[in-house]
């Protein structure tokens, strides 16, 4: 058996079924003499129906049927064609054309191509000839898949039913009208009343399905106008691709231009980080160096006369990129040239560390630098490193880790007093104070705490980082053109002396 037969089978006997309430109600209606008032009742609904349709048809606006212009590229010349698409539409919905003659839409679309061509051509006599082959050949595959798509996905049984079974379902339905009229001419004579009740209600009816059949029809209209004209447009403004993958990668010179960006990006990425370590003598600097490399890296200096700067190379593992650390002291007695050299080392920083001692009351000159740094252009992110804070009482005591609180014990108590005076006595966010011990087998608090809130002001502040990156590579992209165009001149100026060099000279014979 056939699926075809099967489906009629199918709806053959889902419909059954439902025969049998509505034989038995007439049967009942007709035992009551209750099937003429059944029948007049159902023919004044329809009527107030169609009546309330009519009201609400007259009031109400003109819809937007099909609005596909946000699928277009918007530019002046498609918005202008656009409403020129939409009154070509409106003028034949207005005008009731009929939709079963093929000449309505030859028309149409010659109507719609030649009005979006004279937007794009304005000074082409024929501007609808201006299509190139390829382009119109693939505006009627698009085409014709969005149809295939559209019955496939819309009408029932488009699958299956041939166009022979449309030709024999057609012949039957009017085979089906002719039975019903005789059916009626036959009624009319034997029960006038429930024939004229029966024609009230299919009079009703039918202007019901007439509306809704005209809404339908203005529908179709605009949809088959306003699909032409989209693709006229794509046509037309040579915004319609050839490939269907012809999007999915960029151009030869976009994918130039994005390997030098990659290059740029990643040269960017790599720049390292800053950063400015500074405190008085025997503050910890060295021991703080070494503690964030985990190695040793740097010795503390045996005597005040000691160089006051060193520079280290840290590769923090958590940390994007790598850190080029300066270290610098300063003392009260410094002159005002080491605190300028100072000074211009913290500008070009991205984090400047302070390491304050906690065992050392002599803040003033700390307060003094910090304030300085403060007032900086680049003004860089401040941390300070509280070390020595295992000399705290009670001094033997030492059992990390710490509630900094002050809330589990004598230590932590006195760490919590000690941040909070010198937070005070710097006027510093307690927040920007980190406690950390370095001393040998005892370093605590560098990579629970200090890291993970350096590595945090790096982030917030690479963007001065990149800044920074972006002004040196541009200075040295201005020396290398500089020295090319120096050079390409030198070159050229040697060839010209070259040339003229070996011009044979003319010979003047004296008088």
């Amino acid at each position: 058996m056939s699926q075809k037969r099967r489906w009629h089978i199918l709806v053959f006997v889902m419909l059954l079924p439902l025969t049998v309430p509505l034989l038995a109600g007439g049967y009942w209606l007709w035992l009551n003499h209750l099937l003429i008032w059944w029948i007049a009742a159902s023919a004044a609904l329809a009527l107030s129906w169609w009546g309330v349709n009519r009201l609400f048809k007259k009031y109400r606006p003109e819809p937007k049927w099909l609005d596909i212009s946000d699928s277009m590229v918007r530019t002046k010349q498609s918005e202008q064609a656009w409403r020129k698409i939409e009154a070509i539409s409106v003028c034949e919905r207005g005008g009731n054309p009929d939709l079963s003659d093929s000449r309505f839409y030859l028309d149409a679309i010659t109507r719609v191509m030649n009005d979006v061509a004279e937007v794009y051509y304005p000074r082409q006599k024929q501007a609808v000839l201006e299509i190139k082959i390829p382009y119109l050949l693939k505006v009627v595959e698009i085409f014709a898949q969005e149809l295939r798509l559209n019955f496939t996905e819309n009408v029932p049984g488009s699958h299956l039913f041939s166009i022979n079974d449309l030709a024999k379902g057609r012949r039957i339905a009017g085979k089906g009208r002719e039975l019903y009229r005789l059916f009626r001419i036959v009624t009319a004579g034997i029960d006038p009343v429930s024939a004229v009740i029966r024609e009230l209600r299919m009079f009703a009816n039918a202007n019901m399905l007439a509306d809704s059949a005209v809404d339908l029809k203005r529908w179709l209209i605009d949809a088959y106008i306003k699909k032409v004209g989209y693709y006229a447009i794509e046509l037309y403004s040579g915004n319609l691709a050839l490939d269907d993958d012809a999007f999915s990668k960029p151009t030869r010179k976009t994918q130039q231009e994005i390997k030098k960006i990659q290059a740029r990006e990643k040269s960017l990425h790599a720049e390292p980080f800053r950063l400015l370590i500074v405190g008085q003598t025997n503050a910890g600097k060295a021991s703080l160096v070494n503690a964030m490399a985990d190695k040793q890296m740097a010795i503390s200096a045996p005597t005040p006369n000691r160089l006051h700067s060193q520079t280290y190379l840290l590769r923090p593992a958590e940390f994007p990129a790598t850190i080029i650390a300066d270290s610098q002291r300063y003392e009260a007695s410094d002159s005002g040239k080491h605190r300028q050299t100072l000074l211009k080392t913290a500008n070009r920083s991205d984090v400047v560390i302070l390491a304050v001692s906690a065992t050392n009351p002599a803040n003033q000159i700390d307060k003094s630098i910090l304030d300085d740094i403060k007032r900086l252009d680049n003004n860089p992110r401040i941390l300070i490193a509280l070390t020595h804070i295992d000399r705290l009482r009670p001094f033997r005591e030492w059992l990390p880790p710490y509630d900094f609180s002050g809330l589990n014990s004598a230590k932590a108590r006195s760490i919590h007093e000690c941040t909070a005076t010198i937070a005070r006595r710097l006027e510093i966010d307690p927040a920007q104070i980190v406690p950390v011990c370095l001393h040998g087998e005892k370093i605590y608090n560098v990579r629970e705490r200090l890291l993970p809130l350096l590595l945090q002001q790096f982030e917030l502040n690479d963007a001065k980082r990149h800044l920074r990156y972006l002004d040196g590579h541009k200075r040295e992209q201005q020396q290398k053109r500089l020295w090319k165009q120096i050079r390409n001149a030198g070159v050229w100026l040697s060839h010209q002396g070259v040339n003229w060099l070996s011009k044979p000279k003319p010979l003047y014979r004296s008088l």
